[in-house]
């Protein structure tokens, strides 16, 4: 049963993780110029930071519950969501050999779970 609270923790962390990057690549896109007070100022930012301290919460929880060599490439998924989101937000391309590198990562990481 807690195996199954990590592994929910873990997705839940990754998830959280994945949208933090989203957002802030749409809080970047808005601004002309790059500027630490701008982005400081700029609420979509601010919230994927707290998206993101929500998601290190999560991740702690998870590695409470189970083992860190098991929770951290859940976590890795983390990196997965945007490459996958981004099309959709925003209508980046996305190659075949990406699709690929997608594909071959969920499978390493299910490997290494299992």
């Amino acid at each position: 049963m807690l195996e199954f609270v990590g592994i929910f923790m873990s997705i839940t962390a990754a998830i959280l993780f994945g949208m933090a990057i989203i957002l802030q690549k749409h809080s970047m896109k808005k601004m002309e110029k790059f500027s630490v007070l701008k982005l400081l100022r700029n609420g979509t930012w601010i919230i994927s930071i707290l998206i993101s301290a929500a998601g290190i919460l999560f991740y702690l929880a998870a590695i409470r519950f189970y083992s860190v060599s098991s929770v951290q490439p859940i976590v890795t998924l983390a990196t997965v969501i945007p490459v996958i989101v981004g099309p959709l937000v925003f209508k980046e391309k996305l190659s075949g050999e990406k699709w690929l590198a997608i594909l071959l990562v969920i499978i390493g990481i299910m490997a290494v779970i299992y």
